[in-house]
């Protein structure tokens, strides 16, 4: 912590003396409360959690530059583990090892350093987050706790015909519990990323992106859901983006393939339709359809998506055999206020797979049943003059036949605030 303080003293005196230099960061408080997570009765817990992120950012001429984010997140009363290099919890898979931090350390979730190739590429190194189809399949996740970034290289080319992106990572060693099955300790991960994004479309097609990843691994890659374990996986996605006379719509589309020791096949689509009311407080209604194939040796693998954001905002359940219809309402009270309200009804693609609790209590759930739940969601966000936010969820989910089956019987309520600012 010493060296810590003194290296970040070092990086107030160079910014005095170089005017490209600029600090920068946010804090961020939140406070959840669960009342019988899982289903399971009387399993209740309350937390505070103070996140706290220092960047500094710097150019050299008009051709390099170089991003550093030191974060630290800490729960009232506790230790807390958090992962800074590509996600290591308990629903994480072709990841990296996890670095276990505690609540008096700080640790560099981004730094990275940009070079211009040209008059379009640029070209980075480094340790940075990543977002991929929108965050279904990659995600940054700012404020999870389990962070998502990659150590490796990435060029983008950005002309006129259209964005490329190229990226390629290599993990540390892993063991039993991190990236393989075995306790082979010189199993290693080799992500790579390809993405390119049209331009010059209409507004009736204003994104068009198409991805290629690729996870290979010397031995076996973490289990997806406790039920794939390869040497290899695939996705190769689509998205599409559009609005006309009042009708947007958001497609994702992932096809899915493990290979080596388990093979694994499957299809995600995730469809949001939305109608947009911008003389009635901007509000929006909007209908959300997902699906997450299966087959009978695997199940569809989510990656890094952003558990949060998508399939209701509990965090009960996540992607991999799951089907999801949802119906939403947001509105605009004010300039600086957002309100909203969403259903979503929840059940297995196919009755003879689990892992769908984000938590992995249902890996030994039985039955046969495929409705997993429903829920209702109800947030609200507001932003102060001074610079100040608060957010707001509370949500109650309804437990189906397939958690009741298991003893999982009593119905989960969530309360999420949070308030920070940016300086």
């Amino acid at each position: 912590m010493k060296k810590l303080l003194v290296g970040m003293a070092a990086l107030s005196i160079g910014a005095a003396a170089h005017a490209d230099v600029k600090f920068g960061g946010d804090t961020l408080l939140s406070y959840t409360n669960i009342k019988n997570a899982d289903g399971t009765k009387d399993a209740n817990s309350e937390d505070f959690v103070l996140w706290n992120n220092i960047m500094v950012d710097g150019n050299k001429g008009e051709n390099l530059s170089y991003h550093l984010n030191l974060r630290h997140v800490g729960t009232y009363g506790s230790n807390i583990g958090v992962t800074p290099n590509a996600g290591d919890s308990s629903t994480a898979t072709a990841t990296a090892p996890a670095r276990t931090q505690t609540n008096d350390m700080i640790y560099v979730q981004e730094a990275i350093a940009y070079a211009k190739v040209g008059e379009n590429g640029t070209f980075a190194f480094g340790r940075s987050g990543l977002e991929l189809n929108q965050g279904q399949l990659v995600s940054k996740r700012p404020f999870d706790d389990n962070q998502v970034a990659f150590d490796g290289l990435r060029y983008v080319h950005d002309a006129d015909w259209g964005r490329l992106g190229l990226s390629y990572s290599v993990s540390g060693k892993g063991g039993t519990g991190q990236l393989a099955t075995t306790s082979d300790s010189s199993n290693r991960i080799k992500f790579t990323g390809v993405s390119y994004t049209l331009k010059n479309t209409p507004e009736a097609l204003s994104n068009v992106e198409l991805h290629y990843v690729k996870a290979a691994a010397d031995g076996n890659l973490r289990l997806a859901n406790g039920v794939n374990t390869n040497a290899t996986r695939t996705w190769i996605g689509l998205n599409l983006k559009g609005e006309m006379a009042g009708v947007d719509y958001t497609l994702n589309a992932e096809n899915f393939k493990g290979e080596g020791g388990t093979e694994a096949k499957a299809t995600m689509i995730d469809l949001n339709v939305g109608y947009r009311m911008p003389n009635v407080m901007d509000s929006r209604v909007y209908l959300v359809y997902h699906t997450d194939g299966t087959t009978d040796d695997g199940v569809y693998d989510a990656l890094y998506y952003d558990d949060h954001k998508y399939s209701g905002l509990m965090d009960v359940v996540k992607w991999g055999n799951l089907s999801e219809i949802a119906l939403g309402y947001t509105f605009k009270p004010t300039a600086d206020c957002e309100a909203g309200v969403s259903f979503h009804q929840f059940s297995r693609v196919k009755n003879t797979k689990t892992g769908l609790l984000q938590s992995n209590a249902d890996s030994a759930f039985t039955g046969s049943d495929d409705a997993v739940g429903t829920e209702i969601d109800v947030f609200y966000n507001h932003k102060f003059e001074s610079g100040m936010f608060v957010n707001a969820e509370l949500g109650s989910f309804s437990v189906g036949d397939y958690m009741k089956t298991n003893s999982r019987s009593e119905n989960i309520t969530r309360l999420y605030v949070e308030t920070g600012f940016d300086f």
